[in-house]
């Protein structure tokens, strides 16, 4: 089992930042051992993602478009789960301490339908009797977004953070090939 795989694991089991778990974790006799820029990056990047979930899509800030075209009408869709890609992180390259950042992000959605059209359509229906007209449905596109954040790099220190601030979702990655059964 990887450091950073266990380091996860103690961070959300103990309630604390990964930054913190990747230093409890931290070989023996390494007094001075700090997490990396990418460790703290990475985590960023996760608390960041995991700050967009409950917002409303298809907001002006939030466009998805069409949400992935699930193939049904769903009202009120907003995000429930946004799970980053780490290894597709991408930064514009200026090298200064501020500038953009790209991570490509699946997402999965809840939203609303007519319980009359529910059963129509592939979303998982999470409440069938959310109200009177409506069923609560979860649905997952088959397609990863990019987001882009506006970086600010802190001078490394232990168990600081580069700030995030989210900016927008730009075009949906697609996939070549999609093995989904």
């Amino acid at each position: 089992m990887s450091r950073d795989y266990m380091a996860k694991r103690v961070a959300k089991r103990k309630g604390i930042s990964y930054a913190k778990a990747l230093h409890l974790l931290r070989p023996a006799g390494a007094d001075e051992w700090e997490p990396s820029q990418d460790d703290l990056l990475n985590e960023a990047i996760q608390a960041a993602c995991e700050e967009l979930t409950g917002r409303r899509a298809g907001s002006r800030t939030f466009d998805f478009g069409e949400i992935g075209r699930p193939g049904f009408w769903a009202e009120d869709v907003t995000i429930d789960v946004a799970d980053p890609d780490l290894d597709s992180v991408t930064t514009d390259g200026s090298g200064g301490s501020d500038g953009w950042l790209y991570v490509n992000v699946r997402f999965s959605f809840l939203g609303y339908v007519h319980k009359s059209d529910v059963h129509n359509y592939s979303a998982k229906v999470v409440e069938f009797d959310w109200n009177d007209r409506y069923s609560q449905v979860a649905f997952t596109p088959d397609q990863a977004w990019t987001l882009r954040w506006n970086c600010h790099i802190l001078p490394l220190q232990p168990y600081v953070q580069p700030e995030l601030t989210f900016d927008c979702v730009l075009e949906p990655v697609i996939e070549p090939f999609s093995f989904g059964g």
